[in-house]
């Protein structure tokens, strides 16, 4: 896996820019877990009277535990709208790109000769794409955003594409797809 002095340079490609809609529900989402947790926390220490129970304290503390993942929503969603990553689809690799600084940067890319199969992921409503990967440290594997998750119990890794993107995930499945298609006939002419 190349290192931070061999950071890609971005390249020109098939587009598919952050959701701000996306960013803007997972921010919602942050501030409903925080408040409702606050809500049934407040009951319990008796910082507020509602409907005039008292939660159990299991209940409190299980929602106290919840609401922890609040600002972790509100935080993630923050940092999506102003790095606004974008997937860019090249002819010979895919990139993920931040905006940092003013500057486009490349935070995690594979090339399409690393590429072994698609796999379109729906797990508790959320979809993604794992491209299953030949060699996590083949050449012009870069991941600084921990694009890279470990796969099977095989010892396979998957490039990670989650559903943060303009457009539906399989659109951009089906550009990535062909794109990868169309360099292993210029490349594999078998």
């Amino acid at each position: 896996m190349s290192t931070e002095a061999e950071r890609p340079e971005p390249i020109e490609g098939q587009e598919f820019p952050s959701s701000t809609r996306k960013a803007l529900n997972l921010l919602a989402g942050g501030f409903f877990l925080t408040g409702i947790s606050l809500l049934v926390v407040g009951m319990w220490a008796g910082w507020w009277d509602l409907f005039g129970r008292v939660p159990y304290t299991w209940f409190a503390i299980v929602a106290a535990i919840v609401g922890l993942f609040g600002p972790i929503l509100i935080v993630a969603s923050i940092m999506m709208l102003i790095r606004k990553r974008r997937a860019v689809i090249g002819t010979d690799r895919f990139q993920f790109i931040d905006k940092r600084g003013g500057m486009d940067t490349v935070v995690a890319q594979f090339l399409y000769a690393n590429a072994a199969d698609f796999l379109p992921v729906s797990e508790e409503g959320v979809k993604s794409l794992k491209v299953r990967l030949h060699d996590r440290d083949a050449a012009g594997t870069f991941d600084k955003v921990l694009a890279i998750h470990h796969g099977e119990p095989d010892g396979s890794f998957d490039f990670v594409i989650e559903d943060h993107f303009q457009g539906r995930i399989e659109d951009l499945a089906s550009v990535l797809e062909a794109a990868v298609e169309e360099w292993r006939e210029k490349h594999n002419p078998e």
